[in-house]
């Protein structure tokens, strides 16, 4: 992630971002890029804001099938609260594969995100500088917000789809996740062992554990 100056003070470039985006628009009621099959990942996001803001981490991992649904090679965001900021990274091409192209990098940018600092090639010659899209949110902006213009990048650009799944850090943020009740907790297995992995309510169902109810 980029940094504050030497002095403590919001860089110049990252000043003048905020300036230019709108942040007016603090609530969305209607959102054309997503459907209502997305409204249980928004509210889990908007809550993992919310803690983020108390200095807990603020991760995403999909697995999308895109991407061959493999946590190495599909979309992630983290995220973190910088002195009344909060930047936000969405994975670039040092990440995915397959990779972006020009334009739908040109459509992230459209959206309000920034580009990255440095190519690919750059990045691995010399780890320096952001590989990753940006974008800056302040407190003003609700969490739902923020939750949706993520899920708005990753449908629109990443076509992730409902029938991905998606992790939110580790077993601590899974459980957290879980005891939500709006998501599905994806059974134990080799590949998923201390069952961090989610999907969407109402799908997968032979993979997720069975919740209270369905012993009721």
């Amino acid at each position: 992630m980029s940094r504050l100056n030497q002095d403590g003070t919001l860089s110049t470039n990252k000043f003048s971002l905020l300036k230019e985006r709108s942040i007016h628009r603090l609530q969305v009621n209607e959102n054309p890029m997503l459907g209502p099959q997305w409204q249980a990942l928004v509210k889990v996001i908007a809550e993992l804001l919310e803690s983020a803001k108390a200095g807990a981490t603020f991760e995403i991992q999909s697995y999308a099938k895109r991407y061959g649904s493999s946590p190495y090679t599909s979309p992630y965001i983290q995220g973190r609260w910088e002195i009344g900021i909060f930047e936000v990274e969405l994975s670039g091409n040092l990440q995915l594969v397959p990779q972006l192209d020009k334009y739908e990098e040109d459509v992230l940018e459209f959206l309000g995100w920034n580009r990255p600092e440095v190519s690919p090639e750059e990045f691995r010659d010399n780890p320096g500088g952001n590989p990753n899209f940006t974008r800056y949110f302040v407190p003003e902006h609700s969490t739902e917000f923020i939750a949706e213009v993520i899920l708005s990048a990753l449908v629109t650009v990443n076509h992730v789809d409902e029938q991905d799944f998606w992790a939110f850090g580790g077993k601590r943020s899974a459980d957290k996740v879980d005891g939500m009740g709006l998501m599905g907790r994806l059974k134990y297995s080799q590949g998923n062992p201390d069952r961090v992995i989610f999907a969407l309510p109402g799908f997968h169902a032979e993979l997720v554990e069975p919740s209270n109810e369905d012993h009721l």
